[in-house]
């Protein structure tokens, strides 16, 4: 069995990221490994961190996969399908800050991949940008035929067709996010696969790709991402007030919503079937490989 705390040790290295919580991140996953009996074999930094709009204080929202050993998976309790805590809290350089994790027995989503291929699964967790992986201990090709499989992350379509609701207090972060979003949606609508994670490459894809409905609200986008991320530095928990909303901002969620609902099923489009061969073969590889 290889040594896992080896392995998280040179995933640690090979980050270009220099920042001193990572290592407290690997530090805390190496004790949940402990602590429930299985070994994480995928661990990427989503939310705003991963987005590239958080702040200094900002939650670390950290999901991924595990797997259980044979004997675990042959007893009588089994493995839990999931794993999860929110608010946990770690001190890193004198400063508490939270942690949010969220893991899932990588059996099991191999299962519902094969059953239920159109279900959202939280596919958004394999396209995280490669400095905010923590841990990854599938082979390159494995985690290729993975990526192949995966249909668009209902999600990151649903965000766009809710309605924005002008009349209730929002914060800040709501509207950065919002942005972000669109940007990701204006890149599915060209593609039909998934964008860049990083706010900054996603703009950047966007203008070189020439996207029509990104140049068409750059100014716009730019704008607003701006005003709002400032004030989310200055108070992180700002309540926006309805009659703070620019005009130009409310066009841009009416125009998110309308398109949205025109091209409501274009990402049923992208469903490769991931055959139950397909998946034993990694799974099996993956015990003989840590157990």
């Amino acid at each position: 069995m290889e040594n896992i705390q080896k392995i998280q040790y040179e995933v640690l290295q090979r980050q270009n990221n220099q920042d001193i919580s990572r290592k407290y991140v690997l530090q805390y996953l190496n004790d949940l490994e402990k602590q429930n009996d299985v070994r994480i074999i995928y661990a990427s930094e989503t939310g705003s961190r991963a987005f590239g709009t958080n702040v200094e204080d900002s939650d670390f929202d950290v999901k991924g996969y595990y797997i259980g050993s044979p004997q675990k998976y042959m007893s009588i309790k089994g493995c839990p399908e999931i794993i999860d805590n929110y608010h946990q809290k770690i001190v890193v350089d004198g400063k508490e800050l939270d942690i949010d994790f969220e893991f899932h027995d990588i059996k099991n989503f191999f299962k519902q991949k094969i059953s239920q291929p159109w279900k959202p699964n939280l596919n958004y967790k394999f396209f995280t940008e490669e400095q905010d992986i923590y841990i990854n201990l599938f082979d390159p090709e494995q985690l290729d035929t993975i990526k192949q499989q995966l249909n668009l992350d209902q999600q990151l379509w649903d965000q766009q067709k809710e309605e924005k609701n002008f009349d209730r207090n929002i914060k800040a972060k709501d509207i950065v996010n919002f942005i972000v979003y669109l940007c990701q949606f204006f890149y599915i609508l060209e593609h039909n696969s998934f964008p860049p994670y990083k706010i900054e490459n996603l703009k950047q894809k966007l203008n070189e790709d020439k996207n029509e409905n990104y140049i068409k609200y750059e100014k716009v986008i730019n704008d607003e991402f701006q005003k709002y991320f400032k004030m989310k530095q200055e108070v992180r928990l700002n309540y926006v007030w309805e009659g703070d909303f620019s005009q130009q901002l409310i066009e841009l969620m009416e125009f998110s919503y309308k398109i949205a609902k025109e091209n409501d099923k274009k990402y049923y489009n992208k469903n490769i079937e991931f055959t139950e061969q397909q998946a034993e073969q990694i799974f099996q590889k993956l015990l003989k490989k840590l157990f």
